[in-house]
């Protein structure tokens, strides 16, 4: 199934401000045909503590500004980390979003980690590609019925860059979802690109 893809430059002048062309193009998604529940945006919102990449930003306050504007139910999402740290659990994840300026007063939405408290809910989604059957989906986004993604531009060392598609792939998963996804990214050897190295003899390691 094909996608529409909008496209918004981000270069912006007196008479068109950036946030005015961020709602341009949510009136151009017309999310009132698409969505009678819930909206979730966006997601990987709460970054690492004291990161300054996804903080919350008039940006992030327009998006929700436009999502109630046609009646939705707009909250930020994040899922925990499947590494240690203080985006391994949901309440110091939450604490995590508050210090970065995602409160519900400065941006007009909640934050919901999805997940569970311990991040060990999942479910199961159907997909048949070739490396997935299954993926296990962080339950909150697999019931919301629209997904805005406001997302960083990045390097990343298995992808080349990472983007929407990343942070949505990953974002979304599960802890479950995210094991899944790093175990296939162990070290292997083909042997049939492998070389036999001969043996070095002790006279001829002692040889100058």
């Amino acid at each position: 199934m094909n996608s529409t893809v909008f496209f918004a430059n981000l270069r912006a002048d007196a008479k068109t401000s950036l946030l005015k062309k961020i709602e341009r193009l949510l009136t151009r998604l017309d999310l009132k045909e698409k969505s009678q529940r819930i909206i979730s945006s966006p997601s990987k919102s709460t970054s690492a503590r004291g990161g300054t990449r996804l903080r919350a930003s008039p940006l992030r306050e327009e998006d929700r500004r436009g999502v109630r504007k046609t009646g939705g139910q707009a909250f930020s999402d994040d899922t925990n980390t499947l590494y240690v740290g203080s985006r391994g659990e949901s309440i110091s994840h939450l604490e995590n979003a508050f210090a970065n300026g995602f409160q519900l007063e400065a941006v007009g939405a909640p934050v919901i980690i999805g997940g569970g408290l311990r991040g060990n809910r999942c479910l199961p989604v159907e997909v048949n590609l070739p490396h997935f059957r299954s993926v296990e989906i962080s339950p909150e986004l697999v019931d919301a019925d629209t997904i805005i993604r406001v997302t960083h531009f990045k390097g990343h060392e298995m992808s080349g860059f990472g983007g929407t598609l990343k942070n949505f792939g990953m974002g979304s998963a599960s802890r479950q979802g995210k094991l899944s996804m790093h175990s296939l990214a162990g070290p292997y050897i083909q042997e049939t690109h492998a070389r036999a190295v001969p043996p070095v003899s002790a006279g001829a390691a002692m040889a100058p």
